[in-house]
């Protein structure tokens, strides 16, 4: 459960990054955008049915779950914007994958100066898979927009978040944001 909080609930975080949009080895064309302080804001929708067995909670502790649950997915569809600074050693990374988190793959599907485009999936201990994909388009070095599905399923329940996202581009210093 704690994954798909995370996924979903921070789509905003994983998106926003625009390390997503523009992370890639080294030697690999990036995105023509600048360095620096960028905003984003993102939108998402999520359908489906939440991939958590409730066979063992009481009916107190679903209530109580499924009611966080909801109060969760009504703030994700809420346009939420939020500042990263991207700098050369975030180019220099792959998308969704931590370098300790053998659980995951990437496979690049578009990789240019104005498009990257990757699907990803992840697969946990307990079973849970969270898979999907990400485009960014940069519209000029100072705007990006994106868009992507991510879905997590377990047991045979599946969860989607559909999000878009804009990004712009504020200016070389990033202050104090990381």
């Amino acid at each position: 459960m704690i994954r798909s909080r995370a996924i979903f609930g921070g789509v905003v975080a994983v998106a926003c990054s625009l390390v997503a949009a523009t992370a890639q080895p080294a030697s690999a064309q990036t995105l023509n955008v600048k360095l620096g302080l960028w905003e984003a804001t993102i939108v998402s929708q999520t359908s489906g049915t939440p991939p958590f067995d409730t066979s063992t909670l009481t009916p107190e502790q679903k209530a109580r779950m499924e009611a966080a649950m909801k109060t969760m997915l009504e703030r994700v569809a809420q346009p939420h914007t939020m500042h990263t600074c991207l700098t050369k050693e975030k180019l220099d990374k792959l998308p969704f994958q931590d370098k300790n988190d053998n659980n995951c793959t990437n496979t690049i599907v578009t990789r240019t100066t104005s498009v990257y485009d990757v699907k990803f999936q992840c697969r946990d201990e307990k079973g849970e898979v969270t898979s999907g994909e990400w485009r960014f388009t940069a519209l000029s070095p100072v705007s990006v927009a994106g868009n992507g599905t991510f879905d997590i399923s377990r047991g045979g329940k599946v969860m989607t978040s559909k999000s878009t996202m804009t990004s712009k581009w504020l200016g070389a210093s990033c202050g104090d944001v990381k």
